[in-house]
């Protein structure tokens, strides 16, 4: 089981997404909630597909879509630091990513396609990872970003939205 990350592991930005994921083995996790996110997102109603809870809200499929942006972002920091690349990485703004993207066009099982496989895919890097590819440390957005955050990042960040989907734009409290 991969240790949890501590705080000096990545930017204090992120510590709210990392303090939402369980004490659990996370590869698991991630793998788990790659099927429980595909089901969630299959059972929205498509008259919800494009719901906004409030002007310049992303929709659900752009929440979507913005999932699947960020798991490969981070999944492309994670490969690079863990094979020892030291160039600074960029950030992204996610806001301009979402707002020059068609996934208001596409369908919301084509967002969720994209987003499961490329769960899967990261999951299989991950798995390659040896203890001192874990342990790495690269420069993103002007910050140090340990390997050993990015999987607890990108669950954390995930469970983040659900919750907001199901708050805000279905009325579910769970």
């Amino acid at each position: 089981m991969l240790k949890r990350p501590v705080l000096t592991d990545s930017p204090e930005y992120y510590q709210k997404y990392i303090s939402l994921v369980p004490e659990v083995h996370v590869l698991e996790y991630l793998n788990t909630l790659a099927d429980t996110t595909y089901k969630f997102f299959e059972s929205i109603s498509p008259s919800m597909h494009d719901f906004r809870y409030a002007p310049n809200k992303w929709s659900i499929k752009e929440i979507a879509g913005h999932l699947g942006d960020v798991e490969r972002v981070f999944a492309y920091r994670a490969l690079r630091f863990s094979r020892g690349d030291k160039t600074e990485l960029p950030g992204f703004e996610e806001n301009e990513y979402v707002t020059k993207s068609n996934f208001k066009d596409l369908p919301l099982k084509e967002l969720s396609d994209h987003l499961y496989t490329s769960r899967k895919s990261t999951l299989l890097l991950f798995n390659s990872f040896s203890k001192e590819m874990w342990n790495a440390v690269g420069m993103a957005n002007g910050s140090a970003l340990s390997v050993l955050s990015v999987p607890y990042i990108l669950a954390g960040h995930e469970i983040h939205h659900l919750k907001i989907i199901r708050e805000r734009y279905l009325f579910i409290n769970k």
